[in-house]
């Protein structure tokens, strides 16, 4: 899993590029072990683009996992990547 790196003092949105076409489908955000959600915000739904701002998250430093859940409106729900990604929070 790559490692993405944020400063503990970024308020920038965590963003990403969800290899789907998210047209009418909702995205939450899973944070750390607890899986935590949040409401993601969808940028471009063609292109998959999608962001959560860090002030909304108040991460600490340290190592945290995190998955993207898609809810189509059709029902069908899909969680990326399955295993997770790895976000580290720097001083």
């Amino acid at each position: 899993m790559p490692e993405r790196k944020y400063n503990e003092e970024d308020t920038i949105a965590l963003g990403a590029k969800i290899p789907r076409d998210l047209t009418d489908a909702s995205v939450t955000f899973y944070f750390g072990k607890n899986e935590e959600e949040y409401s993601a915000i969808i940028k471009d739904s063609s292109s998959g683009e999608v962001a959560v701002p860090l002030s909304q998250v108040n991460p600490e430093n340290g190592y945290h996992k995190i998955k993207w859940k898609i809810e189509y409106s059709d029902g069908t729900v899909e969680v990326l990547p399955p295993d997770g990604d790895i976000l580290k929070i720097v001083e």
